[in-house]
């Protein structure tokens, strides 16, 4: 066979066959005769060590649980590798998830008492053969292996651990097995759903107690046993100290059953400053702290133990200590770790927010200073927001120690009631970097409506540098806030969450007692001009504020989700410093008067937001007045001077076609769209001030001011949309001069400025 051919050249130091059919192989489970067994390629290359021809082979699809009768024994490619010991083999399949546990059974050749086993794994199978190959033991073990299962001679069961006493070893003895079971303890404990496995273990030790009082295994007699002889000083050395490390709440609560002690220790090392390092003491109940585990914090506190513990304080990569902490409350472990959230756990526990530590200074042999710390004190000294919110919210004492320590850190004095800190860059940087972040900053409790003004300068070096900032968002802001004669003043936190469409963060503003839908507007004012008492500022609430940099997403947030914010809003009276009507000279010229969301979209020239506003609830037929914002009789400023506007009206007066056609097509029925179609403004003398005032045109529907606008485009589409009756409908005109009203329908106007093309369609479209 191609493959027998292929493994004779590697014993004869040619891998180019083989390395050929692995390029195109052949049955991968072919039956080949080797060394007088019929076994698969895995097999043979078990048996030849060839590691990475293995790698290839399980790779292509080669089945490594096949089992075939080597040396006597019916058994798996995992098998032969352990009782040959090749670890690198053993590890090759191990990392394929071949099953560490997988059976075995057959007869140690001339040795009639190792006969008849059925059900072994390959540490049983090792155990048999009396072999103790230290390091395909622990390998296995820690990959999931067993000893304590059991296995079967002769149909009676016989745990793993029972065996060497059974079989007489001489080799594979308790003593030696003793010397890895730790490996299987730590195994189970790091599993999950580990404790019907640990309470198994546990037993089968109670068992052999019981039987033999005279075994080898540790376990039997002390839960507390020594697991491991280890290199690395911070690894747990017992049973629950393990388990309480890596977070298993049942093999805790299983061991404290079982009798284990949580008096023992462990030291652990933990980040204490920017150059130096912590070692503390820790107990079973300390390491639940340090990992934050409040079930198993109240689970291992309940056995009524001492809670402090001591610790000290060195130079990273140094061995001086510098400092000797004793006294260590769970309450300071809490702060030391950062896991401000078991804070309330230990307080149920009966523990003293303010029990202070004993710290000693060690300058020198003979000079030492004694300190006390409470555990606000050193989440002060440490900058923690988190723990300092919550040791402050858990009612610690505040002492003026305390106070100056936390006025002398910025992230920290704004909550100690120092002086506002917080700034713009800072809120940027906490919402265009993610939910923590700005959570780390609530935390600091700054004030969450302190105004702030965007940079005069551009913007975009403040933005560029955050992982949630697209290079579109960055462009889009740019190009409406500052390529523009404006600017914005007095921001708030919510308003930047808007502006950075950022929907989560408005939420979670919201749920820190921000009232979005009742927070003080920001105002948007001209870069060089002054504006009058009164008229200073354009002021852009949420809503608004989203119109004008076009957040569609936030919108609908606003309007929807928690907040109901109503579109239908108003502003009684703002300057027009809109782009069609920002002022060319050194003065305010206009003002609008009931300004809504819809009409603020059309004026910015954003169709999009225009139908969403639409969509959401806004009034197509809100009434806005144009005004002057003192009297003037020049006709530059009166021919823009309007009472009773629809968005209809405004769309007409800058020719704008697009948002004309999107506003018809929005229209609720076609009834609906007549009635928008013939709407009614006033051109008029109108100020701030006063509404009686002389008119100039009345009763102007969209289509007669567009034609009075030349805005013929728009005039195009609303001659195509409306109906005779609204194509009808007269507008009049004021004569000063012979004091007279003139009444004139859209097809007069049309003939008098000689409008042929709108005069016939509009003449088609009216009765004869």
């Amino acid at each position: 066979m191609a493959w027998a051919a292929a493994f004779e050249c590697v014993l004869q130091g040619d891998f180019g066959l083989l390395n050929s059919l692995l390029q195109d192989p052949p049955d991968l489970e072919a039956n080949l005769e080797w060394e007088g067994h019929f076994v698969t390629p895995v097999f043979v290359a078990v048996l030849l060590r060839l590691d990475d021809h293995l790698k290839r082979l399980l790779s292509l699809g080669a089945d490594f649980r096949t089992h075939c009768i080597y040396d006597g024994v019916f058994c798996a490619p995992l098998h032969v590798a352990a009782v040959r010991g090749d670890t690198a083999v053993l590890r090759v399949l191990l990392d394929a998830e071949c099953d560490p546990n997988a059976k075995a059974e057959g007869d140690v050749h001339g040795m009639p008492s190792r006969a008849g086993f059925a059900e072994c794994n390959a540490l049983h199978l090792l155990i048999i053969r009396d072999e103790f190959p230290e390091d395909i033991f622990r390998l296995l073990l820690r990959r999931g292996g067993t000893l304590s299962t059991p296995c079967q001679q002769d149909a009676v069961q016989i745990s793993g651990l029972a065996l060497p006493r059974h079989l007489g070893n001489t080799h594979a003895t308790e003593e030696r097995l003793d010397s890895v079971i730790g490996e299987e303890v730590r195994q189970v404990i790091h599993s999950p759903r580990s404790a019907s496995a640990l309470n198994r273990l546990l037993e089968v030790c109670s068992k052999l107690r019981q039987r033999h009082p005279e075994t080898a295994y540790r376990l039997a007699w002390d839960v507390d046993f020594q697991l491991f002889s280890s290199t690395d000083s911070e690894e747990p050395t017992t049973a629950l100290l393990l388990a309480a490390d890596v977070g298993n709440l049942e093999a805790t609560r299983l061991l404290l059953y079982a009798g284990a002690n949580p008096e023992f220790t462990v030291p652990k090392v933990l980040s204490f400053s920017f150059s130096r390092s912590i070692t503390v003491h820790a107990r079973a109940v300390h390491l639940a702290v340090l990992r934050g585990h409040s079930e198993m914090l109240e689970q291992v506190f309940n056995c009524g133990l001492e809670a402090t513990c001591h610790a000290e304080v060195r130079q990273i990569m140094a061995t001086d200590i510098l400092e000797e902490w004793n006294g260590l409350s769970l309450v300071h472990l809490a702060v030391l770790c950062s896991k401000p959230h078991v804070v309330p756990t230990l307080l149920g526990c009966r523990c003293n927010v303010d029990a202070p530590a004993r710290c000693a200074l060690a300058f020198s042999e003979y000079d030492a200073q004694v300190v006390e710390v409470s555990p606000l004190l050193l989440a002060v000294q440490r900058g923690d927001i988190a723990c300092a919110a919550m040791l402050l919210d858990s009612g610690a004492v505040v002492n003026e120690r305390v106070r100056g320590a936390a006025l002398e850190c910025e992230s920290l004095c704004e909550m100690f009631g120092g002086p506002p800190v917080v700034g713009l860059e800072d809120w940027i940087t906490a919402l265009l970097t993610g939910e923590a972040a700005l959570q780390r900053l609530i935390a600091r409790r700054t004030d969450l409506s302190r105004p702030l003004d965007w940079p005069e300068t551009t913007a975009s070096v403040y933005l560029e540098q955050h992982r949630l900032v697209s290079p579109e968002l960055v462009g889009r802001l740019v190009k409406t806030l500052e390529e523009v004669p404006t600017i914005l003043r007095n921001l708030r936190p919510v308003h930047l969450a808007c502006l950075f469409q950022l929907p989560w963060a408005l939420a979670m503003l919201a749920d820190e007692g921000v009232r979005v839908n009742e927070s003080p507007p920001c105002h948007e004012v001209p870069r060089d001009l002054p504006l009058p008492e009164g008229l200073d500022a354009f002021p852009l609430d949420a809503v608004f504020l989203c119109v004008r940099v076009g957040g569609l997403s936030m919108l609908e947030q606003l309007r929807r989700g928690p907040f109901e914010i109503d579109v239908q809003r108003e502003i009684p009276l703002a300057p027009d410093i809109t782009p069609p009507f920002f002022p060319s000279g050194d003065s305010l010229t206009w003002a609008w008067r009931n300004l809504a969301p819809l009409e603020f979209a059309l004026l910015h020239r954003r169709v999009d937001v225009a139908v969403l506003l639409v969509r959401l609830g806004a009034d197509l037929l809100h009434r806005v007045d144009h005004v002057a914002v003192s009297p003037s009789e020049h006709y530059r400023v009166t021919d823009f001077c309007f009472r009773d506007l629809t968005p209809l009206h405004i769309c007409t007066l800058f020719d704008n076609r697009t948002a004309a056609s999107a506003l018809l097509a929005a229209c609720s029925s076609e009834r609906h769209r007549q009635v928008l179609l013939s709407a009614c403004c006033r051109q008029s003398f109108a100020t701030a001030s006063s509404e009686d005032e002389p008119w100039l045109w009345k009763d102007l529907t969209p289509l007669h001011l567009a034609l009075l606008t030349k805005s013929y485009q728009v005039a195009d589409v609303l001659v195509d949309a409306s109906s005779p009756d609204v194509l009808a409908l007269p507008c009049f005109q004021q004569d000063f001069e012979v004091d007279a009203e003139r009444s004139m329908s859209a097809l007069l106007i049309a003939f008098n400025r000689d409008l042929k093309e709108l005069h016939r369609k509009i003449s088609r479209k009216l009765p004869p």
